[in-house]
């Protein structure tokens, strides 16, 4: 059985790197519906290319990895809140989608993410 544990700024270890995307159509609202305020928000950026970054140690069989999902060289952080972007927009709203980071695959942590959100969303 999978388990997420979303970690404090003091918590988190780095260097992660792009490993997959969270579908098209997940808000910045889903994400705080699901999972609460992001780790580290606009003023934490130092270069100012994200805006709202959750961080987690996901475990699995595989053992525990770190993994963040984050926006990437959004407008501004207003953007990143009101927009995600669909799958037709996806070449001209370049970082419209979640960005998944970690240190290897990411597939299973993020089918989990989508299926934690999806729970959340209210049709």
């Amino acid at each position: 059985m999978s388990k997420l544990v979303k970690l404090g700024k003091n918590e988190v270890q780095y260097g992660t790197y792009l490993v997959g995307h969270l579908s098209y159509g997940i808000t910045y609202n889903d994400l705080v519906d699901a999972f609460g305020a992001p780790t580290f928000l606009p003023e934490d950026s130092g270069d100012g290319k994200v805006n709202f970054e959750w961080v987690f140690d996901f475990e699995d069989e595989s053992g525990i990895n770190e993994f963040t999902i984050y926006d990437w060289k959004t407008e501004s952080a207003e953007w990143s809140k009101l927009n995600t972007g669909t799958s037709e927009q996806a070449g001209e709203w370049f970082g419209s989608r979640w960005h998944v980071g970690g240190k290897g695959y990411g597939g299973d942590f993020i089918e989990y993410i989508e299926k934690k959100v999806g729970e959340k969303v209210v049709s």
